[in-house]
């Protein structure tokens, strides 16, 4: 038992350490795999994203007025919210990752920490056509996956749609039918290219969720780039606020954080000015 023990644990540690993909390096491990695991707590793991997981599950938390039995991941990525899920709410999850070595190493912490009877693991993408296949959950996890649409996943059938905005409709028309609740994240850049402009977020996701079923329920922005932490704000106030603006700069190679054009924070990515939204 130590000797795989030990095996799976210096696997997961060498595909951390040695991964370069452009999705590597984005979430974290929640604090309770390195109780289960301390040999991890030595691992030289880079982050080059905001930490932001635990934040965004707080908030999920929070705001999630539902004893959930079952949840989908989509673009799982570490499995941060997976693994918390399954660990602080003994949920039953599905999560499905795309990126090989992220999978691989998720499979493994899954087996060192005894999760493999709550959580299924899949090294796939949700696309439309595999939306039908899957079952019904509580809740589905979709953060920071739909922008990347027609690059990512989905290259063939996005050519059929006119827009980004029309096959996002469609995308979540069909996971509507598919669960209770959707806690949702997007970019507004695909492959570089700007699909929306930042000033429109909250008119482009009410063109997003209300003609499909879904209804915001919850919206959560960064308003304090000191903490990181999220609020709520008033539904009836959307239209009201305003966003960061974001730009990378070019001789720092950090993105600066503008608010009524003064630069505010400098950060390593665009990431604290997404807003996070709970609909069902």
């Amino acid at each position: 038992m130590n000797v795989e023990r030990d095996k799976l644990i210096k696997n997961s540690i060498n595909l951390l350490e040695n991964s370069s993909d452009r999705f590597s390096n984005y979430q974290g491990l929640p604090e309770f795999i390195f109780d289960k695991i301390p040999e991890l707590r030595n691992l030289k793991y880079k982050r080059n994203q905001i930490n932001l997981d635990y934040g965004r599950y707080k908030w999920l938390k929070e705001n999630l007025n539902y004893k959930l039995s079952s949840a989908l991941d989509i673009g799982a990525n570490l499995c941060y919210f997976s693994f918390s899920l399954v660990n602080d709410l003994s949920v039953k999850v599905d999560s499905y990752e795309p990126y090989k070595r992220y999978y691989d190493v998720s499979k493994n912490l899954c087996s060192l920490i005894e999760f493999n009877k709550k959580m299924n693991l899949f090294n796939d993408s949700i696309d439309l056509n595999k939306i039908s296949e899957i079952e019904k959950y509580d809740l589905i996890i979709n953060l920071n996956i739909l922008h990347h649409a027609g690059v990512f996943f989905d290259n063939k059938r996005f050519k059929e749609f006119d827009s980004w905005l029309d096959y996002s409709r469609i995308y979540l028309n069909k996971l509507r039918e598919k669960s209770k609740f959707l806690f949702f994240q997007v970019g507004n850049l695909s492959n570089g290219e700007v699909i929306f402009e930042s000033d429109d977020f909250f008119e482009v996701m009410k063109q997003l969720f209300n003609r499909n079923g879904w209804n915001i329920k919850k919206v959560g922005i960064i308003k304090n780039l000191e903490t990181l932490e999220y609020v709520n704000i008033e539904l009836k106030e959307l239209e009201r606020i305003k966003l960061f603006k974001c730009k990378r700069n070019k001789k720092t190679n950090l993105v600066d954080y503008f608010f009524n054009g003064k630069i505010i924070k400098s950060l390593p990515t665009g990431f604290a000015q997404r807003p996070i939204i709970l609909c069902d």
